[in-house]
This record gives structure tokens, C-alpha cells and sequence, in this order.
């Protein structure tokens, strides 16, 4: 399949009321059969999911004012059944294939404008990843060392992978 994205089922669980106080806050986010094919051609720097993107940004000409207040977004749980990613970006000579066939997770915090993620429980199995990159990568001289890294922050009570739980 060569599909951008093909989905059996997509569930969201969400608190519509919160909504109208600026809140989004969801109970559960449940995916089942998914698959995502992002893909960018050698000769082109566009993905293929360029033209949601422009659908969606507008024509405003205004300045945008930066929001540094935490974003209003709860998640509560999180659960994949059979979900996959291929990603093949020859344009910058990354390709990456994730795939999970079962994942159950439980979040306290899920801040991901600020990479803040607080796990209570974690369950997966049949996890499968691989990254492959084919072309030497740049380096620029304008890359700034000295500031903070934006690594996520994931932090997680109890971790089980399969049948075995990790602590």
C-alpha cells in the first residue's frame, strides 16, 4: 500500500465541554490498523503530506504572536493495535520503519510543545524499528552549542515490554 495514511479505526475520547473553556483534554486515543507512508523524493524538498499542510495554513498576513504559556492539552491514555510508520525521505537520505503491534499507555503529564511527558504505565509488544541514513550530513557553522538540547523528557513509574516489567 502506498497510501499517505490508511486507517481501520480511530477513536477519541474527548471532554467536548472543556472544549469551549480552551481545554482539550482527552481521555483516550485509540488506533487500530493504521498505516502512515511519508515519503519525500530525492529532487523535491516537499513531503508528500504538503498539500494538508497548505490546505490548512491560511493566507493570514498577520504576525504571529509566540505563545510561550504550556499548551491547554491533556491525554490520559493511549493505545496502539497494529500501527505502522514508514518514512522514506531521499531528499535527505533518511528512511525509518517503525511499526507496533500492541501498546498501552497510561500518561500523567503529555506536554509536547514543551517535550514534557510524565508515563505512568507502559505496555508493548512486538515493537519493531529501524533507521537507515544514506547521505553524509551537513554541518553548519550557525549551529549553536551552547543551548539546551531539545530532547524529550520522558519520565515513567513502570515500564513492560511484553510479558516482563522493568523498573
Amino acid at each position: 500500500k502506498d497510501s499517505l495514511f490508511f486507517g481501520e479505526e480511530i477513536r477519541v475520547d474527548i471532554h467536548l465541554l472543556k472544549l469551549l473553556s480552551g481545554k482539550t483534554e482527552i481521555e483516550k486515543i485509540y488506533l487500530k490498523d493504521i498505516r502512515a507512508n511519508i515519503r519525500r523524493p530525492e529532487n523535491d524538498s516537499t513531503f508528500n503530506y504538503q498539500f494538508i499542510v497548505d490546505a490548512f495554513a491560511g493566507n493570514s498576513s498577520q504576525p504571529k504572536i509566540a505563545d510561550t504559556a504550556a499548551m491547554k492539552l491533556i491525554l490520559r491514555k493511549l493505545v496502539l493495535d497494529t500501527v505502522v510508520l514508514s518514512y522514506k525521505d531521499q531528499y535527505a537520505g533518511t528512511d525509518l520503519f517503525a511499526a507496533v503491534q500492541q501498546l498501552d499507555v497510561k500518561i500523567n503529564t503529555f506536554q509536547p510543545d514543551r517535550l514534557k511527558f510524565d508515563i505512568d504505565n507502559l505496555w508493548a509488544n512486538g515493537i519493531e524499528y529501524t533507521m537507515t541514513t544514506y547521505k553524509k550530513a551537513s554541518i553548519s557553522n550557525s549551529i549553536d552549542t551552547a543551548s539546551r538540547p531539545s530532547y524529550p523528557l520522558v519520565r515513567s513509574e513502570e515500564r513492560r515490554v511484553g510479558k516482563e516489567c522493568l523498573r
